[in-house]
C-alpha cells in the first residue's frame, strides 16, 4: 500500500500530468459526440479505465483549485471590507495617522516606536488608548505593527495613500 502514497505525492508534484490526464479522458470520453469525424468511438473495454482517470484526475484538480479560489475570495473580502473600515476614521486615528507621518517626515525611520518615542505625559491619551488605536488601524490595513516588536508601527502603502489624502483635504 506504499506505493499508493508514493503515487499521491508524485501526482500532487506533477500539476500538469494530472491537467493533461483529465483534458485527454474527457477528450477521448466526449469526443465522438462532439466531432464524430475527427475523434474515433472509445472502445467499451477501455470506457472503465478512462472514467476512472477523468474522475481521479479531477478529484487531484478541485482539491488544488478550490483552496485557491478560497484564499481568492477571501481576500478579495478581507480588501473591501478594509477599505470600507478605512473610510470611516475617528479623530483619534486620524492624529495618530498624521503624527505617524510627521515623524516618518522628520526621522530617518520608517516606523514609529510607541513605547519609546512618544511622551505620554504630554498627551491626553495614555499608552493604552494609543495601543487601541494602533490595534484598530491594523484592523483596517492602514498601519502594522512588526511581528518581532508589537511596538514598533509603520504605514502600509494603503496607510500611505490614506495620509497623503488627509493631509490634501485639510490644505
Amino acid at each position: 500500500m506504499g506505493w499508493i502514497s508514493e503515487l499521491l505525492k508524485h501526482l500532487n508534484t506533477s500539476r500538469s500530468f494530472v491537467l493533461a490526464t483529465f483534458v485527454t479522458s474527457i477528450t477521448v470520453l466526449f469526443g465522438n459526440n462532439i466531432f464524430p469525424n475527427l475523434i474515433p468511438k472509445l472502445p467499451n473495454e477501455w470506457q472503465l479505465f478512462v472514467i476512472v482517470g477523468a474522475v481521479f484526475s479531477g478529484t487531484l484538480l478541485l482539491f488544488w483549485i478550490v483552496p485557491f479560489l478560497w484564499k481568492l475570495i477571501f481576500r478579495v473580502f478581507k480588501v473591501n471590507v478594509q477599505k470600507l473600515s478605512a473610510s470611516n476614521l475617528s479623530n483619534d486615528e486620524i492624529d495618530f495617522l498624521l503624527f505617524l507621518a510627521s515623524v516618518v517626515d522628520k526621522g530617518g525611520n520608517d516606523y514609529l516606536d510607541i513605547d519609546r518615542q512618544i511622551n505620554y505625559d504630554l498627551l491626553t491619551v495614555g499608552k493604552l488608548k494609543t495601543v487601541e488605536i494602533v490595534s484598530s488601524l491594523c484592523k483596517k490595513g492602514l498601519v502594522k505593527s512588526s511581528s518581532f516588536d508589537r511596538d514598533l508601527v509603520f504605514f502600509t502603502p494603503n496607510g500611505r495613500k490614506k495620509v497623503l489624502e488627509i493631509k490634501n483635504s485639510q490644505q
